[in-house]
């Protein structure tokens, strides 16, 4: 006599089917030549652990909206690349424009390093979009940035930094 097994019922291939995984995607490659693969600031929703799971572009434009610390771009752009931010916040894509100008280079290294307990308020030299540009690492993943703030000991903003924002402008 032949033993014939009973064939699964629907629901229970689907719950099967429910409990298997997606294979792990591998990270993307970006040229090794011309990316830089962390975002430019450290920005709260960034994209820059994110960002080497995304698809290489296909096109020669990158259109990045809600660019933040445009990690994608940063990612994947090439010298012949056409980058297109878009950016709702407004002090954040004053961010951006300030770091895109040809004087910028000189002017962050010229940027004060508050000591932890100062305020950027106390830097009244400096431009409103500065003030934003430092607090962007003074505040690392807090929400809202706030121009105001107290230095604290987790703070980012250092020589180092300073001069690593600096060369990649």
């Amino acid at each position: 006599s032949a033993s014939t097994a009973a064939a699964p019922d629907a629901s229970t291939a689907a719950a099967s089917k429910k409990r298997q995984r997606a294979p792990q995607q591998a990270p993307q490659q970006p040229s090794k030549s011309t990316a830089i693969t962390t975002s430019m600031f450290p920005y709260y929703g960034s994209k820059a652990r994110l960002a080497q799971y995304l698809p290489a572009p296909t096109h020669g434009t990158i259109v990045e909206l809600f660019a933040g610390a445009a990690a994608y771009a940063l990612r994947y752009a090439t010298p012949a690349t056409r980058v297109v931010l878009i950016e709702k916040n407004p002090e954040i894509a004053a961010v951006w424009w300030y770091l895109q100008r040809p004087s910028s280079t000189a002017e962050i290294l010229a940027l004060p390093i508050p000591s932890i307990g100062e305020t950027l308020e106390s830097y009244a030299q400096l431009s409103p979009v500065q003030r934003k540009l430092i607090s962007l690492f003074t505040s690392v993943g807090n929400k809202p940035h706030t121009n105001n703030m107290t230095v604290g000991k987790w703070t980012k903003w250092n020589e180092t930094t300073r001069r690593a924002l600096s060369e990649r402008t």
